[in-house]
């Protein structure tokens, strides 16, 4: 089994997410096992705040380190299958979360299990980052917190999990393998929809000039222009 942790100050954000899909029947099926811990169960604070104004002045809150630590502390004390697990932070100025590290990270939830610490507001007291395996990001952007980024990362590890997709043929030549190269495009019945068809190669049974096609395409996709994607401003 593999044990996944979270240190989070929304839990029902997490659970509502894990209880879905293959993960979710990863889950049920006892493959994972998912472990939340919210900072504020060990705020020391009267009202349990967790949060205070940041040193140097500014505007916004950050997260104060003891309930964060406590929390993660608590993960690894309380869930054996956690008590050596790599620790993940998420954070904007984490390394940048790809395939290649999923595919790592993914043997490290096998072997110990990976707990991710998920921020809010303006960041976590950076003295965290003393505590922690690794900092990663999702992308070079901006979120509310990281129990998005946290669960981007989860689903990217998770499916490469023996037994949580059912047919591990799936996980071979796709997006962003050992090539780094992208998807090619998958198309499905009918064979015309709306006077587009489908590509006849696909439908000629060579399977020789369907895998040229397939390498042929994935290059081009990854030759083509990001910029393209940029919605206009105006």
């Amino acid at each position: 089994m593999v044990a996944l942790g979270f240190v989070s100050l929304f839990p029902e954000m997490v659970q509502g997410f894990v209880a879905h899909g293959l993960l979710g029947k990863a889950c049920s099926e006892g493959r994972c096992a998912v472990h939340i811990r919210s900072p504020r169960t060990y705020s020391t604070s009267r009202f349990g705040h967790v949060d205070d104004a940041p040193y140097g002045g500014g505007p916004g809150m950050v997260l104060r380190p003891e309930p964060v630590l406590a929390a993660l502390e608590a993960l690894k004390s309380e869930v054996a299958a956690l008590a050596q697990a790599r620790v993940i932070i998420l954070s904007a100025s984490g390394a940048s979360f790809n395939q290649a590290r999923a595919t790592a990270l993914a043997g490290q939830a096998q072997e110990r299990g990976v707990i991710f610490i998920c921020g809010r507001y303006e960041g976590i007291d950076a003295r965290v980052t003393h505590f922690v395996d690794a900092s990663l990001r999702i992308g070079d952007y901006v979120l509310q917190g990281g129990e998005a980024a946290a669960l981007v990362v989860t689903e990217a590890i998770t499916r490469l999990i023996p037994g949580v997709i059912g047919n591990h043929a799936s996980l071979e030549a796709e997006s962003f393998d050992h090539t780094g190269l992208g998807e090619y495009p998958q198309y499905t019945r009918p064979s015309v929809f709306r006077g587009l068809e489908v590509p006849s190669v696909l439908r000629s049974g060579d399977h020789e000039r369907i895998a040229a096609w397939r390498a042929a395409q994935r290059r081009t996709l990854d030759s083509h222009d990001d910029s393209q994607c940029v919605p206009d401003a105006g």
